[in-house]
């Protein structure tokens, strides 16, 4: 009769067959991992609903979190209502294309802050995750309606004969490049937001490429070495 440590070791025992599924299931993780490194991480395995009313915030932070720095954000077509800062921590972030037309609805990431009393409140925050990531194929859009045409509404006459700053009602961004990121944008589109692309770092290295930079000020170099790269698109304010 078999001892109790016997038949424990004969429980416990690994086969052939163990380390062949052992062997099976890294092989399927290193294709996932490859395959996430490809396509990226989908904003809608996290809940995202994309219909412009639903707060997505929550989906894309919970993506932003997975992708840790090592993946690419996926946003599929549709309008995604964001609330807070997304605080970028992925490889970039892309999606279909940056606009609706009566052919193909593009990725639209809607602007809706709650904070609005904090000037230059960015929709996306890309720091130090963000070196040499790539922003492409889609667009943020701010919920109010700073453009040029809107002038009276958004500037202080007085201190606009200043050349203040100031002169400027408090307003949102629809991107920030802080820290130590290099972005690379690709066909990205903004509007209805006071910035639509803010400076904000010392590292410079920011390339635009057909991108189109509107609100009611495109691009502000708020701090920035001056080393910047704009190929093609428009920027308009």
């Amino acid at each position: 009769m078999a001892d109790k440590h016997t038949d424990y070791m004969k429980m416990n025992a690994w086969s052939s067959s163990d380390e062949m599924l052992l062997e099976d299931l890294s092989f399927n993780f290193n294709l996932l991992d490859e395959e996430m490194k490809s396509r990226g991480i989908n904003v809608k395995w996290f809940g995202a609903v994309g219909d412009g009313k639903t707060d997505d915030t929550a989906a894309f932070q919970a993506a932003m979190a997975k992708c840790d720095k090592r993946y690419k954000l996926f946003v599929p077509a549709g309008n995604y209502r964001i609330r807070q800062t997304i605080e970028n921590n992925s490889r970039g972030i892309y999606g279909i294309a940056p606009y609706v037309d009566s052919g193909q609805m593009g990725t639209r990431i809607i602007w809706d802050p709650l904070d609005t009393t904090t000037d230059l409140l960015p929709c996306i925050r890309i720091a130090n995750a963000g070196v040499k990531a790539v922003f492409e194929d889609f667009g943020v859009y701010g919920v109010s309606q700073y453009n040029s045409r809107q002038l009276i509404n958004w500037v202080n006459k007085e201190l606009f004969e200043q050349s203040l700053y100031d002169m400027f009602a408090v307003g949102s961004a629809a991107f920030e490049v802080a820290g130590s990121a290099t972005p690379i944008f690709r066909n990205i589109a903004t509007s209805g937001v006071k910035v639509g692309q803010l400076l904000n770092s010392n590292n410079g290295h920011v390339s635009s490429y057909e991108c189109s930079w509107n609100g009611l000020i495109g691009v502000y170099c708020r701090i920035n070495t001056g080393d910047y790269f704009y190929q093609g698109g428009s920027i308009t304010g």
